[in-house]
Order: structure tokens, then sequence, then C-alpha cells
């Protein structure tokens, strides 16, 4: 180890680092958990669209935010394999990183859930279950990296 390794600067530097990764991961949290509770929301809460029939098409902005958030999500699958990989195991870190990760899967279900069923409904409008579903598609393939980081994650832990 280096010789200024335990000094007071090196320390608070750690320290500042630590409190922006909570920072980071809490906001991630907020957002994700934001995102899977609007689309719960909306399969309770199916309104009626213009034409009286009820819609369960999951809200655009979701879909738009679970993708934008690919890099991040990306980025904390691949840590929690780096530190299981290491024998670096902080539970608490471990645990809310987790915590993001599931949420975010769930959400991609539960909105590919409501889109099958809007399919499986004969008076399903064409013209909005198609946009709907491409951005499915794209939030699914933005965060296609970080289910090889959880594959091999959990080849590792079996």
């Amino acid at each position: 180890m280096p010789a200024a390794y335990f000094t007071k600067s090196t320390t608070r530097k750690h320290w500042r680092f630590r409190r922006r990764w909570n920072e980071i991961n809490m906001t991630l949290e907020r957002i994700i958990s934001s995102c899977c509770a609007a689309v719960e929301n909306n399969t309770v809460n199916a309104s009626a669209s213009n034409d009286g029939l009820p819609s369960i098409i999951p809200p655009e902005t979701v879909m738009h935010a679970l993708s934008a958030l690919a890099k991040p999500l990306n980025h904390i699958a691949a840590e929690l394999l780096f530190n299981f990989s290491n024998k670096k195991n902080n539970p608490e870190l471990m645990n809310a990183s987790l915590e993001i990760l599931s949420t975010a899967l769930k959400t991609l279900n539960l909105m590919c859930q409501q889109l099958l069923r809007s399919f499986q409904n004969e008076c399903s409008n064409l013209s909005i279950l198609v946009p709907g579903t491409r951005l499915a598609c794209i939030a699914s393939a933005a965060i296609t990296p970080m289910f090889s980081s959880i594959s091999i994650l959990a080849k590792k832990s079996s």
C-alpha cells in the first residue's frame, strides 16, 4: 500500500466519492421506482381512451426513461460483478444495487405484459400499439448489456 493511503486527504476523497456514489444510487433508485410505480398505476387505473376503450399501454415517458438509464444500469450490474468476482462484498451497496436492477427488470416486465394484454384485446388500435411496442423493444435492447453482466454474475454465484 502507498504510504499516503491512510492520510486525511485520501480518506476525505474516498468519503466524497462514497457520498456521491450514494447520491447517484439514490437518485437512480427514485427514478426507476417512479417508472415502476407509473407502470403499475397504469395497469390498475386503466383510463378510458377517446373511443371509450380502456387504455393499458405503458406511458411512453416511462419507456423512454428506462431506455435512457441503460448505461447507469449496466454500470451497476458490472460493478456488482466486479465486486463479487474480487470478493469485495459490501452488503449495503450490493442490496441497493440489486434492488435497483430488480426494479428496472420488473418495470420492463410490466410494460411488456401490458402490451401483450393490449394485443389480445380485439378493439385495440394498432396505431397506438405499434409505437408502444417499438418503444418497449428499444428499452429491452438498451438494457441488454445489463443482462450480460447479470448472467455472468449468476454463473459465478452458482
